[in-house]
């Protein structure tokens, strides 16, 4: 959720969102979330042309307590998922 409120602020200032999760957080749709891995999850971003729209995916790494958790995602629409395996 921390990630999605970010996406959000970086919206409200380039009209389109961060393609990055890991490149340093500047504000705007150039930089990124400023994200590391947490060594439970692998975040992911998947961003549409022209950055309107945005899909965080964090996916379960092994060996971890999650790693039969499957997938969260969450979207820019806030349709959230849980257990996917893609």
């Amino acid at each position: 959720m921390q990630l999605a409120n970010l996406q959000e602020k970086i919206y409200q200032n380039s009209n389109a969102y961060s393609a990055s999760v890991t490149a340093a957080y500047n504000g705007t749709s150039a930089g990124g979330l400023g994200k590391t891995t947490d060594g439970k999850y692998n975040i992911t971003i998947s961003p549409t042309t022209p950055g309107q729209t945005y899909t965080l995916t964090a996916a379960p790494v092994s060996p971890s307590p999650q790693q039969n958790d499957g997938n969260i995602t969450l979207s820019s629409t806030g349709a959230r998922t849980w257990g996917s395996a893609t």
